[in-house]
């Protein structure tokens, strides 16, 4: 019986034979020879599955995981030597400062009135505001507010540097998912169109099915409204701002721009023409390149400013600005600046960016975070430091990020299969230690992700397997005996 050639027979015998050859040659190799193999084997495996699940929901779940133990080795850290940096006050509403000012379901404009010029006239770099103002109170102190606003606008002439000022905006719930979000009105709408340096910016961030905050939104689409077609975030808004040349805004105008064509003509299919699609896929904003359509990883906020978990007495990260050293963030009450103006000093506003923003337990505002739970100031305050310090969360080029892990792979292989389980493992711990978590550590700094504690464990499973192999049929001998 003759099998023809070409065919699928023919096929299948020729995948036989080199299967027996395989085999055959497999058997004439040394014992350490075939452990190296198969552990480098399974290790690049394990590496190409990583690579071809690359974005998918089982494998975004393992990386969340794997971040949030590097956020949290970060938390309370320095922020990373010759990256560029802004310290932080809050002005915080807390629970003391909530129960002097009569518990008040909304917060009262005259207080709010106190601390904006607090910050303005003490020189701050940039004033963030995280209260509502679509809800109007006291008409008196509504005007109060609304007119010292527009009065500094309007002393603006363009000449004398002014300290920008952010106010959330607050949105209406879309009845209909595919629709975008509808912009609240607020008392500061007509001021606000009509000055150079009031901006209206989006507080909203991403909760993940576990609770835990964990990514930023960079803009909100409103496509078509009177304010826009988009809304800034504030860490956005707050990148921009921060890099905005002494001539003016053009630069931040015009990524927002480009944001709103891409929001709005390019992705949503019933505006615009749903043919075209968006040629430019980053901006420059500043010192930082963005996605203008990022992915799971880059609207990563690495959380390092932590709220409430570090032990008493332990001094928040320290920054050197005029050569002295100083906190990042400085905490003060908000009525100790209401009450006591006077004994806060200039040094703990001048040149900071200022959030103004509330932790009082009543306004369920707090959410959990890698870091623990934390107010939405407090992760505003992240997201800003995030996005000046490490721009967008990325991994390392291919070809560098293959050798590297390809030469950690054969390593850790030849390490387990040269020496006993206990020194095997022993040696591949050293070398995790002393050279893939320095490595991940530095790279995480400068804001890159490297992933590969999981095919290096493979292949220090796959030495177990072996290990338990061998010692199973010795049992077995030495029970006959």
């Amino acid at each position: 019986m003759t099998i023809p050639t070409g065919g699928p027979h023919h096929a299948l015998l020729r995948l036989g034979l080199a299967w027996f050859r395989i085999r055959a040659r497999w058997q004439t190799l040394s014992k350490r020879n075939r452990r190296f193999l198969t552990g480098a084997l399974v290790g690049i495996a394990i590496d190409l599955a990583l690579q071809g699940f690359q974005g998918s929901k089982a494998l975004g779940s393992l990386e969340d995981l794997s971040i949030d133990w590097m956020i949290r080795m970060h938390a309370g850290t320095s922020p990373a030597e010759g990256r560029p940096f802004l310290p932080f006050t809050v002005l915080d509403i807390d629970n003391k400062t909530y129960e002097l000012w009569g518990e008040p379901l909304v917060l009262p404009r005259d207080k709010l009135l106190q601390l904006v010029r607090f910050a303005v006239e003490r020189h701050a770099s940039l004033v963030v505001v995280d209260i509502d103002l679509s809800r109007p109170t006291s008409q008196d102190a509504d005007q109060q507010l609304v007119q010292y606003l527009a009065t500094r606008s309007t002393a603006n002439t363009g000449t004398a540097k002014m300290t920008p000022l952010i106010f959330v905006r607050s949105f209406r719930t879309p009845l209909v998912s595919a629709q975008t979000l509808t912009p609240r009105p607020s008392l500061l709408d007509e001021i606000t169109n009509r000055s150079s340096d009031l901006y209206f910016a989006a507080p909203l961030f991403e909760l993940d099915t576990d609770f835990l905050v964990r990514r930023w939104r960079l803009w909100e689409p409103t496509c078509g409204h009177k304010s826009g077609d988009i809304v800034p975030s504030i860490q956005l808004l707050a990148l921009g701002l921060h890099d905005r040349p002494s001539t003016g805004s053009g630069p931040l105008r015009e990524v927002l721009s480009t944001l709103g064509d891409y929001a709005c003509r390019y992705r949503i299919p019933t505006v615009g023409d749903p043919k075209h699609a968006s040629t430019q896929t980053k901006v420059q904003l500043g010192h930082v390149r963005l996605t203008i359509d990022p992915d799971y990883l880059e609207r990563r906020i690495l959380f390092t400013i932590p709220w409430r978990i570090m032990p008493p007495g332990t001094a928040r990260p320290v920054v050197t600005l005029n050569g002295s050293p100083v906190p990042l963030i400085v905490e003060l009450p908000a009525h100790v600046v209401v009450d006591s103006p006077q004994n806060v000093s200039s040094d703990a506003i001048s040149g900071r960016v200022v959030l103004i923003g509330g932790s009082f337990a009543d306004g369920r505002d707090v959410y959990g975070t890698p870091i623990g739970p934390m107010p939405g100031v407090f992760i505003i305050m992240n997201a800003i430091h995030s996005l000046v310090q490490y721009g967008e969360l990325r991994p390392p080029p291919a070809l560098p990020a293959l050798l590297f892990g390809l030469s950690m792979i054969l390593a850790t292989s030849a390490l387990c299969a040269r020496l006993n389980s206990f020194a095997g493992t022993l040696a591949s711990g050293a070398l995790i230690v002393f050279i893939l978590l320095p490595a991940s550590f530095w790279l995480f700094r400068a804001g890159v992700w490297l992933e590969f504690a999981v095919p290096i464990v493979g292949v220090l499973i796959d030495h177990l397997c072996h290990q338990l192999s061998e010692l199973v049929p010795f049992r077995k001998a030495h029970t006959h005996s």
